[in-house]
């Protein structure tokens, strides 16, 4: 197993409250990841609901999501499936692990932070996948995140206008 990260950064011009909201829904993820196809959730119904008021440092329930990505590799295109558990963690904190087979892991850290007139979010992502898929796997999700934060932004952003 290799192990590699990568850091992710992004001024919104939107309240932090907003942009949390958006990104704790991960149904809302089908909107602006460029890979995400659809999103089966695989717990209760009310899990998928905004999170109540939790305390500062307090976690939720994990959240369990089987997600369906596309791939396309030229003419090739194909749609794989992956298991997702998201814990909220406020007042600022997603945690997100995405596993699928073969043993590729990918823990996401992101937070939303007050900044000014809008919302700074940050991401942390490690994977760990087997040697040979390592450096493909993190350009594939470098990239699908840089657009899924550059759809969140527009999102929100036309969303307010």
């Amino acid at each position: 197993m290799a192990e590699t990260t990568f850091e992710f950064e992004l001024f919104v011009r939107a309240p932090r409250d907003r942009v949390f909201a958006f990104m704790r829904y991960l149904p809302n993820h089908v909107l602006v990841h460029p890979m995400i196809e659809w999103i089966e959730p695989l717990d209760d119904l009310e899990l998928l609901e905004p999170v109540a008021q939790l305390s500062p440092g307090e976690r939720s329930r994990p959240r369990r999501f089987r997600v369906f990505d596309r791939l396309d590799l030229g003419p090739l295109r194909w749609t794989f499936p992956y298991d997702v558990e998201l814990t909220v963690c406020p007042p600022d904190e997603l945690r997100f692990r995405a596993t699928r087979f073969p043993r590729v892991r990918l823990d996401n850290v992101m937070r939303c932070l007050e900044d000014g007139a809008g919302t700074r979010i940050e991401e942390r992502s490690r994977i760990a996948a087997p040697g040979p898929m390592i450096a493909y796997i993190r350009r594939v999700a470098l990239a699908a995140h840089t657009a899924m934060f550059e759809g969140i932004r527009a999102h929100l952003e036309r969303e307010r206008g």
